[in-house]
Parts: C-alpha cells; sequence; structure tokens
C-alpha cells in the first residue's frame, strides 16, 4: 500500500465517512507505519480530531467562503511528493466541488502516472438514507471508473432493499469490474458494543488508544478489540492495487 491514496466521497453527510477514513488510517498504520492524512470538510472537521492519526486540515474556501478548487491544486501536490500512503476524507459540502476537479483535471489519470495508486472508498448506508447513498455511489464511479471499496453502513438500518441486499442488485452488479472490495459494518447491539465503539468516537480515540485507556473496562476493551479485527479481517481479503 506504500503508493496507495485513498479518498472517501459520499454526497451524503452524517453516513460514517469520517469513521471510516479513521479506520482506513488506522488500519494503513498497522501496515505501513507511515500516513499522510487530509480532512478537507469545511464544515465538521471529524477526522483531524483524532490526534493520533496527525491529521491535516485543509482549507479550500475563499474569503467570500465559496469553495475555490484551485486550493486542491495544492492537496495534490502534496499528494504526489508524499513517500507515504495518503488518506483524504472528504465532507458533503467538500464533494461535488472535489468530484469535479478530479475528473475535469483528469486527476486519477495524472496521480497514476505519477506512480500513485489511487482508491475510492465510498459508503452505502442503511435505513432512510439507503436510496441517497446508493444513487451516491451509482454518480461516483459512473463519474470516476476507479477502484472502488464499497463500505456498507448498517448503523442505520439494513443496506438490503427488497428482496436482496443492495451488492447484489443491478445498481451495484453492472460496476463490480471497479469493486476491489465490500466492508460490512454490521449493526451493533446498543447496550453493548454499540455503547462503547460510539464512546470511542465521541473521545476520537483509535482503537489503539480505547484498548490502552482507562475510559474503558476490560470487557468493554474486548468489545474494541473484536470490532477492530472485523473490520481489519475484511480489509485484509482485498487485493489493494
Amino acid at each position: 500500500m506504500e503508493n496507495s491514496v485513498h479518498i472517501i466521497l459520499q454526497g451524503k453527510g452524517g453516513v460514517g465517512k469520517s469513521y471510516i477514513a479513521s479506520l482506513i488510517a488506522q488500519y494503513i498504520i498497522s501496515k505501513e507505519k507511515n500516513l499522510l492524512a487530509f480532512d478537507i470538510d469545511q464544515i465538521n472537521a471529524t477526522f483531524s480530531k483524532y490526534l493520533a492519526l496527525n491529521v491535516n486540515t485543509v482549507s479550500v474556501i475563499d474569503d467570500d467562503l465559496s469553495i475555490n478548487p484551485i486550493h486542491f491544486d495544492q492537496l495534490m501536490m502534496d499528494v504526489i511528493q508524499s513517500t507515504s500512503p495518503v488518506v483524504i476524507d472528504t465532507g458533503a459540502n467538500t464533494f461535488n466541488a472535489l468530484l469535479s476537479y478530479i475528473v475535469q483535471n483528469d486527476m486519477l489519470a495524472f496521480l497514476h502516472n505519477q506512480g500513485k495508486n489511487v482508491i475510492i472508498h465510498t459508503v452505502i448506508a442503511g435505513g432512510d438514507m439507503l436510496d441517497d447513498t446508493a444513487n451516491g455511489f451509482y454518480s461516483i464511479v459512473s463519474e470516476l471508473k476507479a477502484p472502488i471499496v464499497l463500505w456498507n453502513n448498517e448503523h442505520f438500518g439494513s443496506t438490503s432493499k427488497g428482496q436482496g441486499h443492495i451488492t447484489d442488485l443491478a445498481l451495484v452488479d453492472q460496476h463490480k469490474e471497479f469493486i476491489i472490495g465490500c466492508i460490512n459494518l454490521p449493526a451493533l447491539n446498543p447496550q453493548t458494543f454499540g455503547v462503547n465503539i460510539r464512546r470511542m468516537k465521541e473521545l476520537r480515540l483509535t482503537f489503539n488508544e480505547g484498548v490502552s485507556s482507562s475510559q474503558f473496562n476490560i470487557i468493554e476493551k474486548q468489545r474494541l478489540t473484536m470490532v477492530q479485527r472485523g473490520v481489519f479481517d475484511q480489509l485484509n481479503e482485498i487485493e489493494w492495487p
């Protein structure tokens, strides 16, 4: 994963993008030790609050508070110059601007020519968010046609639709050539695992920090370890470019 660039994209807010960014970052650190991370969310820079990950905040807003895509140039320069894997977390407020910038500047091909392997991570969330996030996935894969890791977040409800799971439906099936992995984030027992993960996220702790923290007892630490292992085992199954 040495030359990998991981970009989290989804136009819908509040679906777990920053948590997913933190999971990817922690996984990379467990393999590569080094990481360069960016948070370009202009309103809720949640990813940058994970202090252990040393995330850089990037402002792409001009004095008139509008997003100016020219500011993405410096971000891409930093990506090119990095000798470490890169993780970029986006917000719903920067999604359209960044997607347009990538497409208009043929940025994926450019980064590839610079020796970078770009992987797009997107999330389909269940419940009331299912249709919006599924459509978001469709727009991303249609525009970029790049290697994609699809995250199914069932925290908000099932990601099944009708008689089938979303990953088996035509919407996803017709683009399977681009999907290099599907990661499932199952609904957690709200009285045990759910409480522990929510508190870890509220404290902006990594799993390693949570397991080492006095904020959790030994049983709670066991649950955190189980959740981390469940995600990392799935990530280990992916054949990364």
